[in-house]
């Protein structure tokens, strides 16, 4: 086509021309055919960049469908991977988004519920018109960063929930998205804590037992105690934690036990724990004892973290101490003037039963003498118990003779009835008592004593014995 448009261009000039200058002619004709060939190179360059831009719209739309695709499943991909719930809902609230951990929090499928008002789904009816309010005024509670809701699943339970709603920023309407967590667990466990706590709490106010806890180095500041101490030392708890007066402890432990103290508190590291008595200055005024036992605690590179110790009011204990230590001292020397106004011996005569027959029925008895003889203040009214042991045998019931290994029963009584065995007064046994009035040679006192063997004892021939003691308490 092009080809023909110039051959006809120099047919029209050489025919203009037939009869003046055929040269001129011939060099018009090749000026217009010069002019048709840079036209058909810039036709051909025209249509061949045309080509180009075709060919880079095209490529630069399939990049961006490819960016898109990837821009897609990697979203799909974050969606399905999140274990937090995602959805997103259009200004009306009707979801357009419904990730997998949503479905396994609601009980929902995505299918279910795409298109459908998240309000009317998910959130109680006491909060539904709040959270539609948000989502039109695109303002509110629900839109003001991370809070705690009540949601709805689909078999109608309520479950606690923490929830942050975004605005996507689109052209055209809005679109929110809900970031969601099912905090059933969390609440439990904060409540199990709380629970623990407060059931430690009263543990603690209850006790007698004050607990606290300190630095391991240094000036020892405390760091905790508990409640109680109010009811130990008449302090509350921030007056001994004010952290103006890190010598509280120290300045109320007692003067004399204060050395004493210290050097039990910085041998801690050494020893590792420890416990310790001294007396502490009450809020009114007065020391109470204290038995302060405690433990150091270490960090997982061994070094000192705290020493954590209790407190217990020993105060009742050390004045009951104090008074047994007097009393013993009272009768100790109670004791020491009586033996300078009283002396009183005791001896005995033997319990001889003669000859056993092993064929006799009836039991063979036989008596002994204690005698106790008392010298002293003439006038001293002098009262004793007369107490005998088990013999060999080691029990009451019987006691028994020897020889050598064969052993004959037998007991020794009180009295003539031989009904009540003579003894400490244990194992269903008594003891004899008595009271006299000295006079100026001193006082003398038999008691017998009745011995019994039981018949029919088959035992072999010999010569039986046994010894025993005699403790006389005046």
């Amino acid at each position: 086509m092009l080809h023909y448009a110039a051959m006809a261009g120099a047919s029209f000039v050489a025919g203009d021309t037939l009869s003046g200058d055929l040269s001129h002619a011939v060099e018009s004709a090749r000026l217009g055919g010069t002019a048709l060939i840079v036209g058909t190179v810039v036709v051909l360059g025209l249509a061949l960049l045309g080509a180009y831009a075709d060919r880079c719209i095209t490529a630069a739309r399939q990049d961006k469908e490819q960016a898109f695709r990837y821009s897609e499943a990697r979203l799909r991909a974050i969606l399905e991977a999140a274990l937090d719930c995602i959805i997103t809902i259009d200004q009306a609230g009707r979801i357009v988004e419904f990730n997998p951990a949503a479905e396994r929090t609601f009980g929902y499928r995505r299918a279910e519920v795409i298109g459908k008002e998240m309000a009317a789904l998910m959130i109680p009816p006491a909060l539904r018109e709040g959270h539609r309010r948000s989502l039109a005024t695109g303002e509110g509670p629900l839109l003001d960063g991370r809070r705690e809701i009540r949601v709805l699943r689909a078999d109608g339970a309520e479950i606690p929930a923490e929830i942050a709603v975004t605005r996507i920023g689109v052209e055209g309407p809005p679109l929110f998205t809900a970031y969601l967590r099912d905090i059933t667990d969390q609440k439990a466990a904060q409540q199990a804590l709380e629970s623990t706590g407060a059931r430690l709490q009263h543990l603690l106010a209850s006790s007698p037992t004050v607990i606290y806890s300190t630095a391991a180095t240094g000036d020892y500041a405390c760091s905790f105690i508990s409640e109680n101490l109010l009811e130990l030392i008449g302090y509350q708890a921030a007056e001994y934690l004010n952290d103006n007066d890190k010598d509280f402890w120290l300045e109320r432990v007692h003067p004399d036990d204060k050395t004493r103290v210290l050097a039990e508190f910085e041998d801690t590291v050494r020893r590792e724990r420890g416990a310790f008595e001294y007396r502490f200055l009450h809020k009114d005024g007065g020391y109470r004892w204290i038995h302060d036992s405690y433990r150091l605690t270490r960090g997982t590179e061994g070094q000192p973290l705290e020493i954590i110790g209790s407190w217990i009011d020993i105060t009742a204990r050390k004045e009951a101490e104090d008074a047994l230590g007097a009393a013993r001292d009272e009768a100790l020397r109670a004791n020491l003037a009586k033996s300078e106004l009283l002396s009183c011996t005791v001896s005995a005569t033997p319990v001889s039963f003669g000859s056993y027959n092993v064929f006799n029925a009836s039991p063979l008895d036989a008596t002994g003498t204690i005698t106790v003889h008392c010298t002293g203040l003439v006038g001293l009214l002098v009262s004793y118990n007369i107490k005998l042991s088990t013999g060999l045998s080691g029990s009451y019931a019987p006691r028994q003779m020897a020889n050598g290994a064969n052993r004959l029963n037998y007991n020794l009584y009180t009295d003539a009835t031989r009904l009540t065995v003579w003894g400490n007064g244990s194992a269903g046994t008594s003891f004899v008592s008595n009271s006299i009035l000295l006079v100026l040679l001193g006082v003398t006192v038999n008691h017998t004593i009745y011995g019994r063997v039981p018949a029919l004892q088959n035992v072999a021939v010999g010569s039986y014995s046994d010894n025993m003691t005699v403790t006389l308490t005046f």
